[in-house]
């Protein structure tokens, strides 16, 4: 639900009020409310069956170590989007010079939106060798702050971990 169609979230919350819950109406309602961080992952688990006993099912136990496994890459992936948040807004504008490293910085940028939309890393890493390169060239323009440079390394080092540990 688009937080800015208050139809749907009026239908959402009344949805919510007939006995009707789930998770994507109980994102729904939070979204529209304003209460989710900007990058909001939910990893679902449902049984194959529900029966007496107290014990998981060996599929359940697998499915449930496949959740875990999930949550913690969305858990180590989150400081990354996290920077990417901070740092595209300081990247509009003409503060900064038109160079090869603004331009790898934002590719990197654009690559990880696909990351938090749909999982999947696509060019990043080439994208982060460019602008490494770039920046050991000097290929940076003028215009660079301080902080921008600390967000930069930042992007790239948390770049470089994270491709280790998918590497494993």
């Amino acid at each position: 639900t688009d937080p800015a169609e208050p139809e749907l979230v009026q239908q959402a919350i009344t949805d919510a009020g007939t006995g009707y819950v789930g998770i994507d109406l109980v994102i729904d309602v939070t979204r529209a409310l304003g209460t989710l961080p900007p990058h909001t992952v939910a990893v679902e688990v449902e049984p194959a069956a529900v029966g007496p006993g107290d014990q998981l099912s060996p599929a359940a136990a697998r499915a449930l170590e496949d959740a875990l496994t999930a949550v913690r890459t969305e858990v180590d992936r989150a400081p990354l989007l996290e920077l990417a948040g901070e740092l595209a807004p300081a990247l509009g504008g003409d503060r900064i010079e038109p160079s090869p490293a603004l331009d790898a910085v934002r590719a990197v940028l654009a690559e990880l939106d696909g990351l938090a939309a749909d999982g999947r890393w696509g060019r990043t890493f080439r994208f982060r060798d460019r602008l490494r390169a770039a920046i050991a060239a000097g290929d940076t323009g003028a215009g660079l702050t301080h902080r921008d440079w600390g967000l930069w390394w930042a992007l790239i080092e948390e770049l470089d971990r994270l491709e280790a540990a998918e590497a494993q």
